[in-house]
């Protein structure tokens, strides 16, 4: 079973040049967005993730989309498999937190199979 993770930008810019660079890389397919987001649907981004490689790869792929920017920063959200709602931050400059947050997606993928 998928984990749909919700990637949000910090302007709807950001999110489509994502879209557009990177989406195709990380071979996941998008999902839909849920109609109650209001003004954050334009800065936000909603891939399906099936594997642990595929949850390791959007990471990798968040990082090497903010490397060009040094104050960016990619808030993550997904449900675990407890039903609560997980959150974290990939910023520019820091892959220590995206590797942490790597391992937490990972750990829900493999959860949700």
């Amino acid at each position: 079973m998928a984990v749909v993770v919700t990637l949000t930008f910090a302007t709807a810019h950001e999110r489509q040049t994502f879209a557009e660079r990177m989406l195709p890389r990380m071979h996941t397919p998008e999902a839909p967005l849920p109609e109650d987001l209001g003004e954050a649907a334009d800065r936000t981004l909603r891939v399906e993730v099936g594997s642990a490689q595929a949850a390791k790869s959007v990471c990798r792929h968040c990082v090497a989309f903010l490397a060009h920017s040094k104050a960016g920063r990619v808030d993550v959200s997904w449900t675990g498999a407890d039903g609560h709602e997980q959150y974290g931050q990939v910023v520019a400059g820091s892959t220590r937190d995206a590797e942490v947050l790597s391992i937490r997606l990972t750990a829900a993928v493999k959860a949700s199979e």
